[in-house]
Order: C-alpha cells, then sequence, then structure tokens
C-alpha cells in the first residue's frame, strides 16, 4: 500500500516554562504518531513532531505556515493537526470591539510550552484560521484537541479520583497583547470564532472539551482520556469492521467526566473517511435525524454502572428479564445508560448520537431515585424516548405536508405569527437543524400545516427533551375537537394553525420550549407523525413504551404494542437553542 498523503502536526507538551508539568501530552502525542505511521500509513517524512520545549509559540505558528506552504502548492493534500497539553482562557483586547448585543469576556486558547505573562497562548480563532485555510469543499483537515479551557476549583474524592487525574486546563485568564496574531486573522474576530463549539469550521474537528469545559488525563497510565479512548476506537475497529462519524461520536461521548466536541458536517464527514477509512452511507439527501436515527444503539438498551452491584439491586429481577428492554454489561465505556455512583449522587450518561454530536445528556439523581423516578424508570424513558425518535412512516416523509413554525406576538384580541418559518432556515449541516437564541422573555410559538394531498390525514406533533427524557407538549388532532365538537382533521388541500389561540386545559397552548438554564445549549427534537385513519396514540406514544405493573393481575411488566402500521408519514426536526448571545453565526454540522 502506498503511503497515506497526508501531512501532519503533531503537538504534545509536558513541560511548561511557568506551570505545573504534565505528565501524559507528550505521550498521548507520540501514540498518535505511532498511530499515524503504523495504521494510517503517513510517511514519517509528512509529520511534523513538537514535544515540550519545542513546542513553544513561535515554533507552533511557524509549522501551520509550513502546512500552509504545502496547501498552496497542492491543492489535493490532506492535513492533520493535533494537540495535547494545557488549554486556558485570555480576555479579549479592546481592540477587538467585538460587535455583538452581549459581547463575551475571554476567547479559549491553546498553551504552548513558554506561554506565559509574556508570551500569550495561541487563540482558537487563529487556529480556526489556519485550519480553515488548510482545507477546501473537500473536506481535507482535521483537528484533533486533547486540552480543556478550565480547571475546576474541586475535584470529588472518589476511588483515587483527585490523586490520579489532572485537569488539562490552566485557572489563570490570559491577556492577549494588541494586534495579537493580526497578521495571521487578517481582520477582527468574531464571536463565532471565540469558541471551539462555534467555529465556523470547514474541517473535521475532534475536542476533548467543549465550551468551557475540562479535559482530564490520567497521571498513573500517562495519557489523556480522550486521546486513549480516541486511539482505542479506532485500534477496536480496525479489526472488528469499519466505523462511522456517528458511531466515533458516541464512543467518544462515554468519555469518563468530560463531554467532548464533535464538530463537522458532510465535509467533516468525507474528511473522516479519509483519514480514518470510515465507510459511510450515501445518503446526504436525507435528513441528519434521519440518518443519526439509523445509527441508534438497536432494540436493547445496555446499561452499565461502575458500582454494578448498586445497579443490579435497583432493577428487579422480573424487569430484567423483560425482552428487548435492557441488559446490564460491565463495560462502561461502550453502555448506552452509565450510571455513576460517586457518594449519595448518581450521574446519568445517555450516549444517544443525535444529541451527543451537540451537548451531552447527563441526568443528575440521587442514590434514593431522580424526582421520585427510579432506575428502571429511567431506563423505560431511555427505551421509549429513543423509539419515538426512530419511528418513520410508511412512506418516510412526505414533501407535500408541510409544517412552519413562527415565533408569536399578541395583536389586538389574538396571537399572531411574527417573522419567517423558524423551520425553513437553512443552517449548514442539514435542513432539519434549526437553531434559536435566547431571549427575555422567552417567546411562544405556534405551528401551521399545510396538506396539499388528497388524502384526509390526522396529526400527532410531539416535542421531545432529551435532557428529561419526556415529551414535553404535543399537538394531535384525536385531542382537539372542533366548535362542533368533531376531531380537527387535516382536510385535503387545506391548512391548519396549532397553538395560536389559548384555551383552558387545552392542547391548544402555544408551544413553549423547555429550557435548561445549566447549559450553554439545550437540544429539542419534534416529530410529525401522520396518519390516514381517526385513532388515539396517546397510550403509545406518550406514554412508556414499556409499563411495570399492568401484567396478568398487575404482576410484573408486560410490554405494550408499538405504534399501528397506518403511521403514513413522519418528519423530524432538530432545534438547537443557544443560551448565550455572545456567538454569531453557527456551524451546527
Amino acid at each position: 500500500m502506498e503511503p497515506f498523503s497526508v501531512n501532519c502536526l503533531v503537538i504534545g507538551i509536558n513541560k511548561y516554562a511557568h506551570y505545573k508539568e504534565l505528565q501524559g501530552a507528550t505521550q498521548d502525542a507520540t501514540n498518535v504518531r505511532r498511530y499515524l505511521i503504523e495504521c494510517a500509513n503517513v510517511s514519517p517524512d509528512n509529520i511534523i513532531f513538537l514535544v515540550d520545549e519545542e513546542a513553544k509559540r513561535g515554533a507552533i505558528i511557524s509549522a501551520f505556515q509550513q502546512l500552509q506552504s504545502v496547501a498552496e502548492s497542492d491543492d489535493k493534500a490532506n492535513f492533520l493537526v493535533y494537540f495535547a497539553g494545557y488549554g486556558a482562557k485570555s480576555e479579549i483586547p479592546e481592540f477587538w470591539s467585538i460587535a455583538c448585543h452581549e459581547p463575551p469576556d475571554c476567547v479559549e486558547a491553546i498553551c504552548p510550552a513558554d506561554v506565559g505573562d509574556d508570551v500569550p497562548p495561541i487563540p482558537l480563532c487563529t487556529i480556526s484560521q489556519f485550519m480553515n485555510w488548510l482545507s477546501t469543499t473537500q473536506g481535507n483537515s482535521a483537528l484533533i484537541l486533547d486540552c480543556g479551557y478550565t480547571c475546576p476549583t474541586s475535584i470529588t474524592r472518589q476511588n483515587g479520583w483527585e490523586a490520579r487525574f489532572s485537569p488539562r486546563g490552566l485557572a489563570c485568564r490570559f491577556v492577549l497583547p494588541p494586534g495579537c496574531d493580526a497578521e495571521i486573522l487578517g481582520r477582527i474576530p468574531q464571536p463565532n470564532d471565540l469558541f471551539l463549539s462555534q467555529c465556523n469550521v470547514w474541517y473535521l474537528c475532534l475536542g476533548a472539551s467543549g465550551t468551557g469545559g475540562t479535559a482530564f488525563e490520567d497521571a498513573a497510565k500517562g495519557e489523556g482520556l480522550f486521546t486513549a479512548k480516541l486511539l482505542g476506537t479506532l485500534h477496536e475497529r480496525e479489526h472488528q469492521g469499519s466505523l462511522s462519524w456517528s458511531s466515533l461520536v458516541h464512543e467518544m461521548n462515554s468519555t469518563t467526566r468530560q463531554t467532548p466536541e464533535c464538530i463537522g458536517g458532510m465535509n467533516a464527514c468525507e474528511a473522516f473517511q479519509k483519514f480514518f477509512g470510515a465507510q459511510l452511507e450515501n445518503t446526504p439527501e436525507s435528513s441528519l435525524s434521519e440518518q443519526m436515527a439509523i445509527n441508534w444503539v438497536g432494540p436493547e438498551l445496555t446499561a452499565s454502572s461502575n458500582n454494578l452491584d448498586w445497579l443490579r439491586s435497583r432493577c428487579e429481577p422480573t424487569w430484567r428479564r423483560l425482552p428487548n428492554l435492557a441488559s446490564i454489561v460491565e463495560d462502561t465505556e461502550h453502555a448506552d445508560v452509565v450510571f455513576t455512583v460517586e457518594e449519595t449522587a448518581v450521574f446519568v450518561d445517555h450516549h444517544f448520537p443525535p444529541v451527543s454530536q451537540y451537548t451531552g445528556s447527563r441526568l443528575l439523581m440521587t442514590t434514593k431515585g431522580i424526582g421520585g423516578r427510579s432506575v428502571p424508570d429511567i431506563l423505560n424513558s431511555v427505551v421509549h424516548f429513543r423509539r419515538i425518535f426512530k419511528l418513520s412512516g410508511i412512506y418516510g416523509s412526505d414533501p407535500n405536508i408541510q409544517l412552519q413554525m413562527h415565533e408569536l406576538e399578541y395583536g389586538e384580541n389574538s396571537l399572531r405569527a411574527s417573522g419567517d418559518n423558524i423551520l425553513a432556515e437553512p443552517v449548514h449541516g442539514g435542513p432539519d437543524i434549526v437553531v434559536m437564541r435566547r431571549s427575555n422573555p422567552p417567546p411562544s410559538y405556534g405551528f401551521r400545516i399545510t396538506n396539499t394531498t388528497d388524502k384526509l390525514l390526522h396529526f400527532h406533533i410531539y416535542i421531545l427533551d432529551p435532557a428529561t427524557l419526556k415529551i414535553t407538549q404535543w399537538y394531535s388532532s384525536s385531542e382537539m375537537g372542533s366548535h362542533d365538537g368533531r376531531e380537527r382533521a387535516l382536510l385535503p388541500h387545506s391548512s391548519m394553525t396549532l397553538g395560536y389561540h389559548i384555551y383552558d386545559g387545552g392542547f391548544m397552548h402555544p408551544l413553549e420550549l423547555p429550557r435548561h438554564l445549566e447549559s450553554e445549549k439545550n437540544v429539542v427534537f419534534i416529530k410529525m407523525l401522520l396518519t390516514d385513519r381517526s385513532r388515539s396514540l396517546r397510550r403509545k406514544v406518550a406514554t412508556p413504551t414499556h409499563c411495570r405493573g399492568t401484567g396478568s393481575g398487575g404482576k410484573g411488566p408486560t410490554r405494550l404494542s408499538i405504534l399501528p402500521d397506518e403511521v403514513w408519514a413522519a418528519s423530524n426536526w432538530t432545534l438547537l437553542q443557544l443560551y448565550s448571545t455572545r456567538f454569531g453565526a453557527i456551524n451546527v454540522g
């Protein structure tokens, strides 16, 4: 096999001139270099390898410029950049004059070996500018960052955690000097340049930590948790078969105590295929939600815990024997739901690709339960949530059925639509992805369904919140009667508005999206089902697919039947809510 045509910059820094020495960054860089040579068939001559004192700020910038020279002379060149070391935040210079309503006060950055009072870190906007220069529309570049941008003030003392694991983020705030990297940036950076998760990227981007997050290394093993998981996954799939982009996202989001960022649209998927030999299905025309649903884990859920005895004690034998519900496994890294017990607190991580690519999904409960919900209840909800998300109609989605969503404002006697159709806003990454911003007070929304077919249809619209594993609001023709008491079906070649009028106790309330203010962004899904016959789906959709205590004589669980075959069409939309107004243009692919 011919050496893979890729040029790499691999950086690992343990020894910092002015800060505590790390234990695993240089070894991580060495392991990545070895993988590229031995497994990805990259020529050693094409790898710029900088470790410790070699990785000073000037040397890193110079290495990027070397790659840029290659890109200018070879438009088919591929590039991979890897960094392991400290990350940090820097104050934004006043001369940048970030133009937005609520400008941020910091920029995320990576720390070269000589970072300090006289040498600033390298902002992510500088890194992103280099990476975009290296990239083409073919998606030929990849950036991997094993660093964090904060240092936690305290770490839970549990099983030697504090002594064994160290953060790869500095707590101090650096000050960027006037004109920092001006010759590289060529312009004043914008809000979307300042954070990894919001960079306008044309490249594959894997980061150990999301915005304001922390990455850890295992001091005993001398390795970063993120890089170890990445290389372990790649080596494992090397023997088991191809690895898809979405399955990698799933694997990386199971990393202990940190939520990685996995960014990139179709361009990034192509880059991933080039670098890691992924076999991706050629379905760019389908919606992203539908593509991701293909990669759901399967009909049987797996659950694990760092305390398996505790988990088994919370799941009675009759419940565990229920087929196609869940099985308890020892492997916490690959389980779909992981219960991490820390004293009286229990963290519940739901590893679900359609959510994981945007943000982590973590519930906090106590060993006695979460809001009255037991472990079986939570697993019930996970299974049910995934099945509703995955459900597709006999004819899939139908372009002759249009759903519009508008922000509502109060008129003289009623609510009325304001602005454009939110669901029609073009966003890079898929036509079904919508970016929404916070406003105070929270806005209300209404729907308009247009039926241009010859069918009389019955609609069911659900708002799915993965953070709580619940349907938070729904609109159904079978639940809404008209003034004469008849069901409000969607007539052929007609339109209907939902949520524009407020009725006490009815399903006509305007839509208010769930808000989880502890996170800077949140994912909500809209699911629309259409049936060609009147039927209430409340029992089959609004309640968990598996219920306890409803079997023969009320003893043990029984499984309810799935949705009927007459479900005619289904459509999904992903709403990505941003709780900070500091961001500019968003790439959510």
